[in-house]
């Protein structure tokens, strides 16, 4: 019980990390999935929850237009190849 009494207190390392992943189909039974992280030293008065929600918006924003890249490369490939 003594554990539970114990006070969270805030460091001057307190980070907020965030990862996100998606898997891009690719078509003929191939998929390519796609992860990226970010981490964020907090600084004295930023509240972690709205840290969290940019990171978070930001990466993911960032990760879904690659995977749109990607999907564009792999079609643009796959034309070449047909016509070899």
């Amino acid at each position: 019980m003594e554990r539970m009494k114990k006070a969270v207190t805030a460091t001057e390392e307190d980070k907020v990390w965030v990862s996100c992943e998606t898997t891009v189909n690719l078509g003929n039974y191939e998929n390519l999935k796609l992860g990226a992280g970010i981490s964020h030293t907090l600084l004295p008065g930023e509240d972690p929850f709205a840290v969290r929600y940019e990171l978070m918006s930001r990466l993911r924003e960032e990760l879904m237009e690659d995977a749109d890249n990607a999907s564009e490369e792999n079609t643009v490939s796959r034309r070449k190849a047909r016509r070899l």
